[in-house]
């Protein structure tokens, strides 16, 4: 089976060799290789070649010495890709840890405090970006008590690997709970979320 795509505006196929898209298992579509201007002929996920190879008489092993064939599109059938780079399915997320410092604002002053966040993220990839998705608080940001100053939440930037920024020491009759949600992410897309919390208690507790 062949992938035979022209990367110009003319047709993947000319002269006396007509037309073959879909016929016996060819296709004409982008490989989608890593980097083709630099040599890097490796395909990537969502390449049109991955399991759509033969199997018979094919190699048991990729230009890197890969296994093959491998389940490429996570169907739970391994079929060989079409060129001479094997790609895994990779559906394992990434693994993620989060702490945010400090954890409890005391006293409720109505300040401003400083916190950061620890995160941990790592994938087998060796690759994983992490993006702080969210930072919410468990009581509106302002209007329950005339000592009740708005813009709780500051210098945080979602869509960001954001790890720092300003909390308000304040809470109404109960205690508040601000939650700060990070998620990790692979070169494949699996994603995972990790949420830390900062409590402004209803009272100090004593020991």
């Amino acid at each position: 089976f062949n992938d035979v795509f022209n990367t110009g505006s003319g047709p993947g196929y000319g002269g006396t060799c007509t037309d073959q898209t879909g016929l016996n298992g060819n296709i004409s579509a982008d490989p989608l290789f890593v980097d083709a201007a630099t040599g890097d002929l490796h395909i990537q996920a969502g390449s049109p070649a991955i399991d759509a190879g033969l199997n018979a008489g094919a190699p048991t092993t990729d230009i890197d010495g890969d296994p093959r064939p491998l389940d490429g599109n996570g169907d739970g059938v391994g079929v060989v890709d079409i060129g001479a780079d094997e790609v895994r399915s990779e559906t394992t997320p990434p693994t993620i840890t989060c702490r945010a410092t400090p954890s409890t604002l005391w006293p409720p002053t109505h300040m401003l405090r400083p916190v950061s966040v620890d995160v941990s993220a790592s994938d087998d990839s060796g690759s994983v970006t992490v993006t702080l998705i969210s930072v919410t608080s468990s009581q509106p940001d302002s209007g329950l008590d005339p000592e009740d100053l708005p813009n709780d939440i500051q210098g945080w930037n979602i869509g960001t690997d954001d790890r720092s920024g300003f909390l308000r020491a304040e809470r109404f009759e109960e205690a508040r709970i601000y939650t700060l949600t990070y998620q990790a992410e692979d070169p494949a897309g699996n994603t995972v979320i990790c949420a830390t919390t900062v409590t402004v208690p209803k009272s100090q507790m004593r020991g």
